[in-house]
């Protein structure tokens, strides 16, 4: 019974610090490089872009491409994005 609590107490606390994140298309955003995530450097960038936002899918992935004359389309996890 105690167990139950926490967990419902746990899952509201949880679903209330969600950021929905929303994007539009055409909308310039940063992808995260997780790639520097353990080097603690404060020269080191940890943003990668600018991208343009193509397509959202309702799971949250974006499609993205770069805004070179070498279009290269990504799909990716709007969690490593912002605008």
């Amino acid at each position: 019974m105690h167990i139950e609590v926490t967990q419902v107490q746990r899952n509201i606390w949880h679903d209330k610090n969600i950021k929905d994140k929303r994007f539009q298309e055409v909308d310039w955003a940063l992808l995260y490089d997780s790639r520097y995530k353990d080097f603690k450097g404060k020269l080191r960038t940890r943003w990668l872009g600018p991208y343009v936002i193509e397509n959202c899918h309702d799971n949250g992935s974006v499609h993205i491409r770069t805004i070179d004359v070498e279009v290269i389309p990504l799909l990716v996890n709007g969690y490593r994005l912002k605008v």
